[in-house]
């Protein structure tokens, strides 16, 4: 999956129903319009995605564990659960 780079028109917005415009790449020209309502719903979709497969992981890690745990079979190198801080800025401050 590519990474992307969004260049983002404003410095400091308060307001949810504002609308900025981001460009997906400096080098290019095509533009588009989001709410910052917009915004904080994908970030808080994607936080939703990590958690979810978070909790997936850490599943795995338990199976490993029992596996280990349970039977003559040693499995090397568990990795340690995922322990991801929940960080939400009341303000957002577009750069």
């Amino acid at each position: 999956m590519a990474k992307k780079t969004y260049t983002l028109s404003s410095t400091e917005v308060d307001d949810d129903q504002k609308t900025v415009t981001i460009s997906e790449d400096v080098t290019q020209t095509k533009e588009e319009k989001v709410t910052i309502a917009q915004l904080k719903e994908a970030i808080t979709n994607k936080k939703e995605q990590i958690k979810i497969m978070r909790e997936e992981i850490n599943e795995k890690i338990d199976e490993i564990q029992a596996i280990n745990d349970n039977t003559d079979i040693t499995v090397i190198d568990i990795p340690e659960k995922i322990i991801l801080e929940e960080t939400t800025p009341e303000k957002i401050t577009l750069k």
